[in-house]
């Protein structure tokens, strides 16, 4: 069945199905079926091994759209069931094989008991799953419009129904859990930089405005054209997206340079690669920056872009050692000034890389000017600056992305992502100024999680190094 047709059918959110006279019970087979085999093969080391045109089996296409959220409540798709160990094991249609452990079988439970319909949290509480819980019965329920698989357990008389297509994609067998981190991971950037017109985005139904969002969550940096020359402009175009996030710069801020610069970036220095507010818990997601006025005697200060996913990945490859290093070894991140109308002192500890169960990375931070003493055991220090110089070499060696600005160009790119740096410039008698905003890096997500879902494309939003497990 086509991939669109297969999506169609999970574009409502899962009811518990009401008693009717038509509903079909059909008893579980002691098959003794064995759970999928783990591999320990990994292929994590390959940089981006999974692009858009990735393709897979419809059994996983079928994943994409319920687990982000989207419970569906159609059709048939076991084969047969077993319980005889006390855990429930399902071979669905395609030949595959899921095991659904009793507790978590009961913690899923979607009736009005322990579910609220109009919210869809959960009203049952950790406190009320029972110590001992094995499954002693499945059965089939089908329906005209709905199969569900009815479990039943030996320490409690609740039972759970479950819609069969919801349970077979929220399957957590090794190799489905495995390919569902594949199809998350963000494809390496393909070269141009895509270009897209300020007034074109303003259907958020619109075909463009899918494109732009959908490039950006690829290719981590994208590039909008014909944005009023105003200073709140830039506000404009982030709105698009999500809200305005507040910092310490405030809302909206400028950069141009100044003779007494509270930031490095206020002044006509080049700035290396670095991601901004690395000092807090939570840095910005998106980073927007508008161009106000770039005079055409100004030279230098164009625009810089790495992949410092894509350059974790090149670290990985050549110096395992080292990539084994900037995972367990926190650096210091820092902001502390008080020569300004708001005194900062921010203070954060991390590692520069984080991974996840699958050891894909779901994080990196690099700000070398934001940087304090590293303060960690004696015998690390050493091992922490040969990874860190290491991973610095890499990151010049990366291909880039330059882009000189012009008034209305507005730079719009993940900050967890893709580096960024600039080429120092002289004025000259001329004018570089810009304003800067960034939305929260989950209510991006969230956008690109909702453009998937009403437009059922079938395709899981890319890694945006919010350090998600996923």
């Amino acid at each position: 069945m086509a991939l669109r047709s297969l999506l169609r059918r999970y574009s409502s959110i899962y009811q518990h199905v009401r008693s009717s006279s038509g509903v079909k019970y059909t008893s579980a087979a002691n098959t003794n079926l064995r759970p999928t085999p783990k591999d320990a093969a990994k292929n994590h080391r390959k940089i981006y091994a999974h692009t858009a045109e990735t393709t897979y089996s419809t059994n996983y296409r079928r994943l994409m759209q319920a687990s982000l959220g989207v419970h569906v409540k159609n059709r048939r798709v076991v084969r047969s069931l077993d319980c005889s160990d006390g855990m429930l094991h399902v071979t669905w249609d395609d030949h595959t094989t899921s095991r659904y452990h009793p507790k978590w079988l009961f913690y899923n439970c979607s009736c009005s008991h322990c579910l609220q319909s109009h919210s869809g949290q959960k009203l049952l509480l950790p406190r009320a799953i029972p110590d001992l819980l094995t499954v002693i019965d499945a059965k089939e329920i089908i329906t005209e419009d709905a199969a569900f698989i009815e479990v039943y357990f030996s320490q409690t008389d609740h039972c759970v129904r479950l819609p069969q297509e919801w349970l077979q994609l929220y399957s957590y067998s090794y190799h489905s859990l495995q390919e569902k981190s594949d199809l998350r991971d963000p494809p390496p950037r393909p070269g141009p930089l895509r270009t897209f017109k300020f007034r074109e985005l303003q259907d958020k139904d619109g075909e463009t405005y899918f494109d732009w969002i959908h490039n950006l969550n690829l290719d981590g940096v994208t590039l909008v054209t014909d944005v009023p020359t105003e200073r709140e402009a830039v506000g404009d175009v982030a709105e698009l997206i999500g809200p305005v996030e507040e910092n310490l710069y405030g809302k909206i801020s400028d950069v141009a340079a100044s003779d007494v610069p509270t930031n490095i970036a206020y002044s006509t220095v080049g700035l290396d690669y670095h991601q901004d507010l690395v000092y807090y818990e939570s840095p910005p997601g998106l980073q927007l920056l508008h161009c106000l006025r770039f005079c055409p005697q100004v030279s230098g200060g164009e625009s810089l872009f790495v992949d410092i996913f894509r350059t974790a990945e090149l670290l990985r490859d050549k110096y395992p050692h080292h990539f084994q290093t900037l995972l367990t070894v926190p650096a210091t991140f820092k902001k502390i000034h008080f020569a300004r109308d708001n005194p900062a002192a921010y203070l954060y500890q991390r590692p520069h890389i984080t991974i996840n169960s699958q050891e894909k990375i779901t994080n990196v931070v690099w700000a070398p000017a934001f940087e304090g003493p590293l303060q960690v055991a004696e015998e690390l220090v050493e091992p922490y600056f040969a990874a860190y110089k290491a991973f610095a070499e890499i990151i010049d060696e990366t291909p880039t992305v330059t882009h000189r600005m012009v008034p209305g160009d507005c730079l719009v790119f993940n900050n967890r992502r893709m580096i960024h740096g600039r080429k120092s410039f002289q004025l000259r008698g001329g004018e570089r100024i810009f304003r800067v905003c960034y939305v929260n890096i989950d209510d991006y997500l969230q956008t690109v999680h909702v453009q998937h879902l009403k437009r059922k494309t079938g395709m899981f939003p890319r890694r945006v190094g919010n350090q998600c497990s996923f």
